[in-house]
């Protein structure tokens, strides 16, 4: 549905977050009272504003130099035109591919949970984003490796990768975002790591200076950003660190469990205590 609104409307709509807990298992989620803090300073936090940075700089950049670049291939004024109009045309069927990701996650976690236990399920689920993570930072990877080179076939799919890159990073990393933290951590997260993200774009004008002196140096640099930002998507398939992270989060709830009905008695003696002090004492 949001695929469908984007092209007819102004306002930008949601975009697809698997959620596929059933109703127990995302209760607990909603109730697990982890300091957005812990959450900000983990080992994930940071693989993950690497990850998302460095695949949205990649494509900022892709942008930023596709007008020269399709400058030094076309041999015609018409050949680039058709350079730019198949750009325009992948910025508008961009939006109907946004929801891919997300049904992408969506079957990865669904996918024989019969029969696992709930730390199990809990696995599963925050390793769904790994495999996708993983093929969009291919994907962005090899859109930027056409900058290397000065054919057509490049330019095409170069476009080709641009289209299915550009509405799927916000897509997965959204997705890893819910499925990795707390469910009141999501909101906060997403707006920090979108600050963080925007501040740091203005890079791209230093690396359009370093561009013009060294062109294959300042490509290659990012090329090899993208590789060491695979460090967020292979981070997930370590049992340790998740088994770690799903202790935090089971300690955390049983230790709510366990402290709000002792405070729910404590307030309700308390509140007998001080009606049988206001009541008049009865005759015997």
């Amino acid at each position: 549905m949001a695929s469908l609104t984007l092209p007819v409307t102004l306002i930008m709509p949601c975009h697809h977050i698997p959620y596929n807990d059933d109703a127990g298992a995302k209760g607990d989620r909603e109730c697990v009272e982890l300091p957005l803090r812990k959450s900000f300073l983990s080992l994930s936090s940071f693989t993950y504003q690497l990850w998302f940075f460095v695949n949205l700089f990649s494509i900022v950049l892709f942008n930023t130099f596709f007008n020269s670049w399709i400058s030094s291939i076309s041999s015609t004024g018409d050949e680039a035109w058709v350079f730019s109009s198949l750009f325009s045309v992948s910025a508008f069927v961009s939006p109907f591919i946004s929801p891919m990701p997300g049904f992408a996650i969506d079957l990865l976690t669904k996918r024989k949970l019969e029969g696992l236990s709930p730390t199990e399920r809990r696995l599963r689920e925050m390793r769904s984003p790994a495999l996708p993570s993983l093929a969009l930072t291919a994907i962005v990877a090899v859109m930027y490796t056409c900058l290397f080179f000065r054919t057509p076939a490049a330019v095409y799919l170069g476009l080709v990768c641009l289209m299915l890159a550009r509405p799927s990073v916000i897509a997965v990393g959204n997705s890893f975002v819910r499925a990795r933290f707390p469910g009141d951590h999501f909101h906060r997260l997403i707006g920090i790591y979108g600050t963080i993200v925007s501040v740091l774009t203005v890079l791209q004008y230093p690396h359009f200076l370093w561009a013009q002196h060294d062109y294959y140096g300042a490509q290659g640099f990012v090329i090899a950003m993208l590789v060491v930002s695979c460090v967020q998507p292979f981070h997930l398939l370590s049992n340790t660190y998740l088994r770690k992270v799903v202790h935090m989060e089971q300690t955390t709830l049983s230790s709510d469990e366990i402290t709000a009905p002792l405070s729910s008695d404590v307030g309700n003696k308390k509140s007998e205590a001080v009606q049988c002090l206001s009541d008049p004492p009865q005759p015997a």
